[in-house]
């Protein structure tokens, strides 16, 4: 039997919850057991040169190796901190009342807030084809249900 429908040794069987605990104690780490070279490979979840790879016939090894890399590693850049404005905080959120409230309102569309990098959006999208218009973006909730309510105008000639 050969492929995938073959049954693991109880040497693999071993060798691969080895790997998953390896995974467990350093989860920055993709760890898995290589059956046909018979060695554990390691490749980093975190950013790294592609060729990134750590290679050993033993976890404890490899144990060590990863280790060893982890200690060389330069520390984690901190994320760029964009001008946008500050980050929301859960007291700065609208009420979720005042939502559903114009939500009840348009059964037609579905509201939703987003919030992304400390940006608040309504959204309203259409539940089907004929409601006009078909989708509302905006960061003022009054905005969003005057859209909603003034409805499809047709274009001047």
């Amino acid at each position: 039997m050969t492929g995938p429908e073959q049954a693991l040794s109880a040497d693999d069987a071993a060798c691969w919850k080895a790997a998953i605990a390896l995974h467990v104690a350093h989860p920055d780490w993709v760890v898995i057991w290589v059956t046909r070279k018979n060695q554990y490979q390691a490749r980093p979840t975190f950013p790294a040169p592609a060729s990134t790879v750590l290679i050993s016939a033993t976890a404890e090894a490899l144990d060590t190796e990863i280790v060893r890399f982890e200690k060389r590693r330069p520390p984690a850049r901190p994320q760029p901190v964009t001008s946008s404005g500050p980050v929301m905080t859960a007291s700065a959120l609208p009420d979720p009342d005042e939502l559903a409230l114009v939500a009840a309102g348009f059964p037609a569309y579905h509201l939703w807030l987003s919030v992304a990098i400390g940006h608040r959006r309504y959204v309203a999208q259409a539940a089907g084809l004929g409601a006009r218009p078909h989708t509302v973006v905006t960061d003022d909730l009054a905005e969003l249900a005057a859209v909603l309510s003034a409805g499809h105008q047709e274009p001047a000639p």
